[in-house]
This record gives C-alpha cells, structure tokens and sequence, in this order.
C-alpha cells in the first residue's frame, strides 16, 4: 500500500541552499505550490523531480519536511533522495563553518558518504 513519507532526519529551512543544491545536482525543478500527494494529502512547498521518480519530492521549507510517495522504491530510488538530502547538509555545514570562521575539509567514503572536517582558521 502507498504513503506519503515526512523526512526529518534533515531540517530543510534554507531555500536558497535548497535551490542551489538543486540546480547544480540538475534537479528539475516544477515550482513552489500545493500538490496533491498519491493518497489524497495537500502539501505545499518547493517540488522537485528526481531521477527514475514517477511523483514530485515536495519539500516545505518553513516545516523542514520532505514529502514523497515512492511507493517503498517501487515509483523512485531512496538514494536520489538520499543524494539531495547530502548535499543540502553538507552546503548548509561549509555556509555555517565559513560564517564561524572555520575551514572545511572534505571526503567521500567509497559508499557515498560525506565526512567533513572543521578547523579553525585563527590561531590561538
């Protein structure tokens, strides 16, 4: 049976690191509106396509919430989601780091994971 699925595991606020994260992983974007979930929900927000998705990723940035029905991975991959959610994080982190006067060193594990690396640009 289908649902809509909430993610909370990334607070999705910032619009523009949204936008932009979106544009450069060459997401299509469709608009910021209402749209009608797969079982009938209304949700408003920022909607995207992701590759091999048959139904919009709608994220509200004013919640911090995505909202999707891939139908369990039947209707689009978790990894694309998964990709974008990266990416948002790891934007907002350098844009935060930069603003506290840290230094941001990156790496990418053969699994796809991100781990960054903070340190302090002022000497003690």
């Amino acid at each position: 049976m289908s649902h809509t699925a909430a993610l909370k595991a990334v607070e999705i606020r910032d619009a523009e690191i949204l936008l932009q994260v979106a544009k450069e992983m060459k997401l299509e974007y469709v608009g910021h509106k209402e749209y009608t979930m797969y079982d009938g929900q209304k949700k408003v927000g920022h909607g995207f396509k992701l590759p091999g998705w048959s139904r919009e990723l709608v994220i509200n940035t004013e919640a911090g919430e995505a909202s999707y029905d891939n139908y369990n991975g039947h209707w689009g991959n978790q990894l694309e989601l998964d990709k974008l959610c990266q990416a948002y994080a790891a934007e907002s982190n350098r844009r935060q780091a930069a603003m506290q006067g840290y230094a941001v060193q990156e790496e990418f594990l053969e699994n796809g994971d991100l781990v960054q690396t903070f340190e302090t640009m002022f000497a003690g």
